[in-house]
């Protein structure tokens, strides 16, 4: 890094010498280079480093496009180590408030550097991390989860107002709610983004909260994104009229979350783009029945994970004329019952979801794959995630080409790949249906099937290049949101 550091000074020390010389300025030049000459003195930093000559306004600007957005947990930041090269950079460094916005909290033993944190960060806007993941689990569950941290929660609490993004990740449920606890009569005028995440088991333990708790009565008007473990503890339905991204997870029977504060809190977000629901299996205390209904008119991508009974549920109440993505992690043993062939499904003759492109499956055989093309059959992606291929004959069925006639692109990931000899069999089969058609246009395969189609069958991969356009899955060519965020590894905050 210092190498690379004093090559772009080096650089930055020519075009600062030439403008200067082109302007006329040989006297300012001088002055300026006699100023640096006695700051480096002071500091202590030898005047043949490249970076005396800078003065600290510009080396200052330097260290922000320097620091990196991603930070590797437990390792010095980047901060950090510029402030012990030397005395000159340490002072620079401490008088850059960006440099000290982004605040990582890994145990208890963090609360000396997140007041430095605070301090030299002025009133910038703050990004906090707390990530206890480790040390929440080595704490006993009946122990105050805040104890240690009682000097971080009041520096917490104190600059709340400047708080842009919050994080906490733990293991324990009740550090979760502990935590939580303490925004209950909060303001949070410039929080933008919320997320709340515990390692155990959902279901696994008595919920702390059997009720709703409300946090951050007093207002949260930024808030955009929103992730949770805990969906008891929620803002006030009306904080959440901005809110264009949501994660609840943790829905589970415990928990007494009635429908109707369900229906509230969906009906007072206006903006919601992107929802993701995750139950615990058996959960389906919601929505009460088929005949429920809301809108969510702006939702574009909507993730279901575990709970089946909810996946049927939601689709069935929900109206959502906009939906363009939609990824179902779930079991599909009722959807047969529930789903598949009510009359819900589709509106004067027209698709429930006239919009929607991507399709993901979390399926393990092809039985009732052909079912979705009756209720979805405006699909142009469509993602099989662990596919089985031994059942292949199911698999060409569901692509005959009078389904799907919008099909453009199949995508495969995550399967073994001695289960590729049957795949390609059956790619084959199905292009060859589908040539004069509505034929396929591009096929996606992760990179351990790109290498074995490569590498140990090349003859069945020529076969299929002449076909169709076979590719890598990237986020280049796959422009799914919920493989951008889970798989390509995209930040969500």
């Amino acid at each position: 890094m210092y190498i690379l550091f004093t090559y772009t000074v080096q650089l930055l020390i020519q075009i600062f010498r030439t403008s200067m010389y082109m302007d006329g300025k040989d006297t300012e030049l001088a002055q300026t280079e006699e100023f640096v000459a006695a700051q480096t003195s002071y500091y202590g930093v030898s005047a043949d480093s490249p970076s005396a000559v800078l003065p600290p306004e510009l080396l200052s600007i330097i260290f922000m496009f320097a620091k990196q957005d991603k930070r590797v947990p437990h390792k010095v930041p980047f901060e950090v180590t510029l402030s012990h090269v030397c005395r000159y950079w340490r002072a620079i460094a401490f008088i850059t408030p960006t440099l000290w916005t982004r605040i990582d909290v890994y145990s208890r033993h963090s609360a000396e550097s997140f007041h430095h944190y605070l301090e030299r960060s002025s009133q910038k806007p703050l990004d906090v991390f707390i990530d206890i993941f480790r040390a929440d689990k080595r704490t006993p569950n009946t122990a105050n989860p805040l104890h240690a941290y009682e000097s971080i929660v009041d520096g917490l609490l104190l600059h709340l107002h400047r708080i842009r993004h919050f994080s906490l990740l733990c293991y324990h449920q009740t550090t979760a709610v502990y935590w939580q606890s303490k925004f209950k009569q909060q303001y949070a005028p410039i929080l933008m983004s919320l997320s709340v995440e515990y390692g155990t088991i959902v279901g696994s333990q008595t919920p702390v909260f059997g009720n709703l708790a409300t946090i951050f009565e007093e207002g949260l008007p930024q808030l955009t994104y929103w992730e949770t473990d805990t969906p008891n503890i929620l803002p006030p339905p009306q904080q959440l009229r901005h809110l264009s991204t949501l994660y609840l997870h943790g829905l589970d029977p415990k928990l007494s979350v009635d429908h109707d504060a369900f229906i509230d809190t969906f009906s007072s977000m206006p903006a919601l783009v992107n929802l993701s629901l995750r139950s615990s299996v058996g959960y389906a205390s919601w929505p009460p029945s088929p005949h429920s209904r809301f809108a969510l008119n702006n939702l574009k991508s909507l993730c279901l994970i575990e709970g089946g009974s909810l996946a049927t549920r939601m689709l069935l109440a929900m109206s959502a004329p906009n939906l363009e993505t939609l990824r179902l992690e779930c079991s599909f043993d009722n959807f047969q019952t529930h789903l598949f062939g009510t009359a819900q499904m589709n509106v004067n003759n027209r698709p429930k979801f006239p919009r929607l492109k991507y399709l993901t499956l979390f399926m393990n055989d092809f039985t009732t794959s052909s079912e979705f093309a009756k209720v979805f059959p405006t699909i142009t992606h469509l993602h099989y995630f662990y596919p089985n291929f031994r059942e292949a004959t199911a698999l060409i069925q569901t692509l005959l080409p009078q389904r799907w006639s919008s099909l453009k692109t199949l995508v495969f990931s995550a399967f073994r790949e001695k289960d590729a000899v049957h795949l390609n069999a059956a790619l084959l089969r199905i292009l060859g249906q589908r040539l004069h058609n509505n034929p396929l246009k591009t096929i996606l395969i992760d990179k351990d099937h790109m290498r074995w189609l490569t590498q140990v069958v090349p003859l069945d991969g020529a076969k299929l290049s002449r076909l169709v356009k076979v590719d890598l899955l990237t986020a280049n060519n796959y422009d799914e949101y919920w493989w951008n965020v889970f798989e390509s590894g995209q930040r969500r905050l």
